[in-house]
């Protein structure tokens, strides 16, 4: 029995057909407390980057840009739902 729920080839899949929204929506999403591969889908970007496919700062900013929001996401909804 494997364990993984989303298999590799479906997140490369992912972030070659979204690019900078797949890694800023993964790691928001991660961020806020949904369990999905948010590391692996910035490690596929970052692979995608290094490849010349896209482009470096544009997945970093995406990146820092799905933590913060997804952080504070996570917050309000810890605060205003206890």
């Amino acid at each position: 029995m494997s364990l993984d729920l989303i298999p590799l080839e479906t997140i490369q899949q992912i972030a070659q057909d979204y690019g900078y929204w797949s890694v800023f929506l993964g790691i928001m999403l991660e961020n806020m407390g949904v369990p999905i591969p948010g590391e692996t889908i910035t490690l596929v970007d970052g692979f995608l980057a290094g490849s010349g496919e896209l482009d470096y700062w544009m997945v970093l900013g995406s990146a820092i840009a799905g933590a913060v929001i997804g952080d504070n996401i996570g917050y309000w909804i810890g605060r205003n739902g206890g």
